[in-house]
C-alpha cells in the first residue's frame, strides 16, 4: 500500500485540478495527462473487476486489457519522465507499472482469478494511504475513480466492495450491514457467506470493532431464514468474538498471536474450514501492529509476516483481500536462511503449486517458477 503514496498524493492533486503542496514539486502537463489517464483506466477495470462473473466475460475482454494495458504504458512513461530527483516517484511509477503488467499477463493466459486479485490490489496501492486521511478527504477521490453512471449498475454488495477497494471502511461496514440482514436471494444464505467473511475482514481486522461485528453475527444466527449448519458455524464465531474480541484493542504481542494461530489451527476440523475465523482475524489484526513497531528484531518481523501469511491464506474468501504469498515472501526475504524462513517457503510453494495446478492441471508460468527458485535459495539452511 505505501508503495506508490507519492504517486497518489500528485494524483489528487491532478484530479482535484488543485496544486501541489509546498514541499512538493507541482506535477508538469505530461505528468498531469498520465495521471488522468491512469485514474480513468482505473474507473473503467475497477467495476468489472467487482463481479467475477463480469471480469470472466468476453463481452468484457477488450475493456479489461485495454485498461491494464494503458496503466502499466503510462506508468512507465511516468517512471522514466521523472528526473534525479524524482527517484522515489521514479521507483513507484515503476512498481504500479509492474503490478499491471502482471495483471495483464495473467488474464491474457486464462488466470481470470489471479489477474483480478492483482488487478484489485494494484488498486488498493493507488489509494492505500488514504485510509489515513480524514474522511471529508478521500470521499471525492473515491467519486471521481468509478463515475456515477458506473456506480449505478452494481448491485448493493458490488458497491460495499467498491467501498472496500477505495478503502472507505466505515461505508463498506454500513453495506454490507444492509446487504447481510436483507432478505437472502433464491441463491440462499451460503451464498452471501464470502460478503459476511469480507464484512468480518473490515470490522475485526481493519476496524477493530468486535461488538459491531457480534451484534450482526447475533441478528443472522437468531433469524429463521438462517439454514443450521450456517447458525452452528455463527455460533462458534460469535461465541469467539465475545470470549476474545477484546485483544484488539490491547498492547499487541506477538505470543498472543501465535497462540491465537495455533487456536485456530485447532478449530479447523479440515483444511478449508472456517471454523477458526475469528481466531485468525484476531491475530491478524495483532500482527498488523506489530509491524507498525520500528524497534521490533528482525527475528520477530520474520514470524509476524509468516503468521499473517498463515492467517491470510486461511481467511480469504475474495481473492483481493489475501496477499498471503507476499507476507510468506517477505518472511522468508526477512530473515533468510532461518527456520521461519524456511517454514515460510514450505507454506508458499505449497499454496503456489496448489493455486497454480490444482483441479485444473495448469503448468506453473516461468515467471512464478523463477520466484520460487529465488525464494526457496533464501530459505534454504546454512547458506551464506
Amino acid at each position: 500500500m505505501r508503495a506508490i503514496s507519492r504517486v497518489v498524493t500528485i494524483c489528487l492533486a491532478v484530479l482535484a485540478g488543485a496544486t501541489s503542496r509546498a514541499a512538493e514539486p507541482g506535477p508538469d502537463p505530461e505528468t498531469r495527462a498520465a495521471m488522468r489517464e491512469i485514474f480513468a483506466a482505473l474507473g473503467d477495470v475497477l467495476p468489472i473487476c467487482l463481479s467475477a462473473d463480469r471480469f470472466a466475460s468476453p463481452a468484457q475482454r477488450d475493456t479489461v486489457r485495454a485498461g491494464l494495458e494503458k496503466i502499466a504504458a503510462r506508468a512507465d512513461s511516468l517512471a522514466k519522465h521523472a528526473d534525479g530527483a524524482q527517484a522515489d516517484f521514479a521507483s513507484r511509477g515503476a512498481v504500479l507499472a509492474e503490478d499491471a503488467r502482471r495483471a495483464a499477463s495473467r488474464f491474457a493466459s486464462g488466470r481470470l482469478v489471479d489477474a483480478r486479485f492483482v488487478a484489485l490490489q494494484l488498486t488498493e496501492s493507488c489509494v492505500g494511504c488514504h485510509s489515513r486521511l480524514p474522511s471529508d478527504a478521500d470521499a471525492p477521490f473515491a467519486a471521481k475513480l468509478v463515475d456515477d453512471a458506473k456506480l449505478a449498475s452494481l448491485s448493493p454488495a458490488e458497491r460495499a466492495r467498491l467501498s472496500v477497494a477505495t478503502r472507505q471502511f466505515d461505508k463498506s461496514l454500513d453495506l454490507y450491514e444492509g446487504v447481510l440482514t436483507s432478505p437472502p436471494s433464491g441463491a440462499g444464505e451460503a451464498a452471501r457467506m464470502p460478503d459476511l467473511v469480507e464484512y468480518l475482514i473490515v470490522a475485526v481486522r481493519v476496524k477493530r470493532e468486535p461488538e459491531r461485528a457480534a451484534k450482526l453475527l447475533e441478528k443472522l444466527e437468531k433469524r429463521s431464514a438462517t439454514p443450521p449448519d450456517i447458525r452452528r458455524e455463527l455460533g462458534g464465531w460469535l461465541a469467539q468474538l465475545r470470549s476474545e474480541g477484546k485483544v484488539v484493542r490491547e498492547t499487541p504481542s506477538l505470543t498472543r498471536a501465535r497462540a491465537l494461530v495455533e487456536s485456530g489451527k485447532r478449530a479447523r476440523p479440515y483444511t478449508y474450514s472456517k471454523a477458526g475465523l475469528i481466531d485468525d482475524l484476531l491475530a491478524s489484526s495483532i500482527l498488523h501492529r506489530l509491524l507498525e513497531d520500528p524497534l521490533q528484531t528482525k527475528p520477530d518481523r520474520a514470524e509476524t509476516y509468516y503468521l499473517l501469511g498463515l492467517t491470510d491464506a486461511n481467511v480469504r474468501a475474495s481473492p483481493w483481500l489475501s496477499e498471503a504469498g507476499w507476507y510468506l515472501a517477505s518472511a522468508i526475504r526477512t530473515a533468510p536462511h532461518s527456520q521461519t524462513a524456511a517454514r515460510a517457503f514450505e507454506a508458499y510453494e505449497d499454496m503456489t503449486v496448489l493455486e497454480w495446478t490444482g483441479s485444473a492441471g495448469t503448468e506453473i508460468p516461468a515467471d512464478v517458477t523463477r520466484e520460487l527458485d529465488r525464494l526457496r535459495a533464501l530459505a534454504a539452511p546454512g547458506a551464506t
